[in-house]
């Protein structure tokens, strides 16, 4: 898979691997980029392309990766998700929850593992997952069994209540110093469809912002750019945007340039700077590279140039 116009070579991004997996994510989640080598090495590092993989629904949970377009995992019935990871198992997996329920992590062969989620229901439409530690827990997938968020490990027995919210919790954005306290907070999306976060104390609820909503909350994990945290969004009138930490919209396209659909930072052009990627009216993934003005989206395009189309748009990008 490449982004069109923009093919790179395994040199030019070998010398990069370092910085790129450690430039996104979600704080303690683990780096979310995997790379995976399907070129030969004989020594010219010409042949290939590297990119971070981008989650979505395509009648099964399906990434977008390097020069083989896209890869469709076994999860039929996966309704929502989160942003694929290595914290766990070392190489990534997706989080998912499916319509009858079932809370998981299913890695690149196709293994699924599911998580013990006792007595609580997981939001299994019209939500997002996430994954990492917060306020000393283990390494763990967040989820909400409205009004309240959860979480709990692999191998644990049972989940545990993270907080219960009076406007309820919807969807788990991520962890992440979203205010540069020097402490991770937990920033989720409340009943109205507004993004908001949580300190460690949980006795306050700090609102970021609202966005648009509407085949899934128009909203994704925080991102870190060079200015500081970030949450990509769609706005009301469809344009993909940044929120501030203090609610600032910082608008990137014009209107109606995205579906309302969940999006995600990722590297997809391999630059070692952060892109935003989106689903387009048409149905196609497309990314932004500009994170503090406007500029003109770029189609995502498979190895023979096909454009990517999001068949399950109620699953969102992650």
């Amino acid at each position: 898979m490449r982004p069109a116009g923009a093919e790179l070579s395994r040199r030019e991004l070998l010398a990069g691997v370092a910085g790129v997996a450690g430039a996104s994510g979600i704080a303690g989640a683990g780096t979310t980029a995997a790379f995976t080598d399907t070129a030969t090495t004989d020594g010219s590092f010409e042949a290939g392309t590297w990119i971070e993989k981008v989650a979505f629904g395509d009648g099964k949970l399906a990434v977008a990766r390097d020069e083989a377009g896209t890869e469709t995992f076994g999860v039929s019935g996966a309704t929502v998700a989160g942003p694929p990871t290595d914290a766990f198992a070392g190489e990534s997996e997706i989080p998912y929850t499916t319509g009858g329920g079932e809370l998981g992590l299913v890695d690149d062969a196709g293994t699924r593992r599911t998580l013990n989620t006792g007595a609580t229901t997981p939001r299994s439409s019209k939500s997002i997952v996430a994954t990492g530690r917060w306020d000393g827990s283990p390494q763990s997938v967040f989820y909400t069994d409205p009004p309240a968020i959860y979480r709990v490990a692999p191998g644990e027995s049972s989940p545990t209540q993270v907080a219960s919210l009076g406007n309820g919790a919807k969807a788990v954005l991520g962890v992440v110093d979203i205010d540069s306290d020097g402490t991770d907070e937990l920033v989720y999306v409340d009943g109205s469809a507004v993004a908001r976060y949580l300190k460690p104390a949980r006795n306050t609820e700090h609102k970021i912002g609202g966005f648009g909503a509407n085949n899934q909350y128009g909203v994704g994990a925080p991102i870190r750019i060079p200015a500081g945290p970030r949450v990509p969004h769609i706005g009301g009138s469809g344009q993909v945007a940044v929120f501030e930490p203090d609610g600032t919209r910082v608008s990137l396209t014009p209107g109606s340039t995205a579906k309302k659909t969940s999006v995600a930072g990722r590297d997809v052009d391999g630059d070692g700077s952060l892109e935003i990627v989106f689903v387009d009216p048409n149905g196609y993934l497309e990314y932004i590279e500009k994170l503090d003005g406007k500029s003109t989206p770029k189609r995502i395009e498979d190895s023979a140039e096909n454009p990517i189309s999001v068949s399950e748009p109620a699953v969102g990008v992650h």
